[in-house]
């Protein structure tokens, strides 16, 4: 949000535990919350102008949850996925 980013795609089902406070913006305070939106009102406190999607559907078993991710793959630039230890980029050229 501070590099001029306009729009994010945020996807994750899970909620913020203990053991994640360690590796993710959030605080104890959202402790139980969707990683998702936690992440959301951090970008928002940044810019809140700017558009922000979450999705907090399994996007590997939930062939919505993939079809909701296919969709946003498409309208972006960067895609960035992580998965426990696996990180995968792909990029798309500007139009």
């Amino acid at each position: 949000a501070r590099a001029g980013v306009g729009r994010f795609f945020l996807f994750d089902m899970d909620t913020l535990e203990p053991p994640n406070l360690s590796r993710h913006v959030a605080g104890v305070d959202e402790l139980g919350c969707n990683k998702a939106y936690v992440v959301e009102r951090r970008i928002r406190s940044v810019n809140p102008n700017i558009q922000v999607s979450c999705c907090t559907r399994n996007v590997v078993d939930d062939p919505g949850g993939m079809a909701a991710l296919e969709e946003a793959a498409k309208q972006s630039h960067l895609l960035i996925c992580t998965i426990r230890t696996i990180l995968v980029c792909s990029s798309t050229p500007y139009p």
